[in-house]
């Protein structure tokens, strides 16, 4: 059996596709411990506790929203949104694991249960015009947005890696391999208004958890996924199995 101190970097975002405006990925990555138990000199089974950092981001050029309160028609016009979304999920990993004979190569896969810690985002928008029919002017002003919660559900990831293993010293390893989860259920949490015109100040709620006037979704779903480089420092308890078939 082997402990290993895990650090991951790479493409570590969420994946949707808003109704409007564009979606793009960003970078980020994990840090974790693990266990790794070898029943047999090639077969095992691993198990860990990791923290990972995953954002993206959402633009668009101009979006009209419009929506009655009170027999009161508010209708408000964004230019240049731009949001930001930042989720830290823990995380642990189920894996079986495969190495080759000479112990060098290896590969796993597996599934992993993951729990937002945090789930943040930031939004602002060039200028927001605000009509109202029961006020001649509109008012012009910009945005400055911000919340949490915005992922609610437990994530289920289907994970996998491949790697090598490098020797340090007398029952010490380093791994590099190459990673990547794919998360299989949506986790945002249900959707709100778009707008909030319940403050004395307009507010928008994060696009990946909103919905327009009539109803229909901004984002129907969401998927963590991350893919990159993974490095680990493997230190043997005990000498795996030798037996060979």
């Amino acid at each position: 059996s082997q402990t290993t101190i895990d650090a991951c970097g790479g493409g570590s975002t969420l994946l949707y596709t808003p109704v409007v405006g564009n979606h793009s990925n960003g970078l980020g990555g994990l840090f974790g411990v693990g266990y790794q138990y070898y029943y047999h000199a090639k077969w095992g089974f691993s198990a860990g506790l990791e923290v990972t950092l995953l954002k993206s981001k959402s633009s668009i050029d101009y979006f009209e929203y419009r929506r009655t309160v009170n027999t009161v028609e508010h209708t408000l016009s964004l230019t240049g949104y731009k949001e930001t979304q930042r989720v830290v999920l823990l995380q642990l990993p189920l894996m079986w694991r495969h190495q080759a004979r000479s112990e060098k190569y290896y590969g796993g896969m597996g599934f992993k249960v993951g729990v937002p810690l945090r789930s943040q985002f930031k939004s602002e928008a060039e200028e927001l015009t605000h009509s109202r029919s029961d006020i001649g002017n509109p008012t012009t002003t910009n945005l400055n947005a911000s919340g949490d919660h915005i992922l609610t559900k437990v994530m289920i990831a289907a994970i996998g890696e491949i790697g090598w293993k490098w020797t340090l010293a007398d029952s010490e390893y380093l791994c590099t391999a190459f990673y990547i989860d794919y998360g299989l259920n949506n986790v945002a949490a249900p959707a709100e208004d778009f707008v909030d015109l319940s403050k004395d100040k307009i507010t928008t709620k994060s696009i990946i958890n909103s919905k327009n006037a009539d109803d229909s979704k901004l984002v129907e779903k969401v998927h963590p996924f991350t893919v990159g480089l993974k490095l680990s420092l493997a230190l043997n308890k005990t000498h795996p199995m030798r037996k060979r078939l």
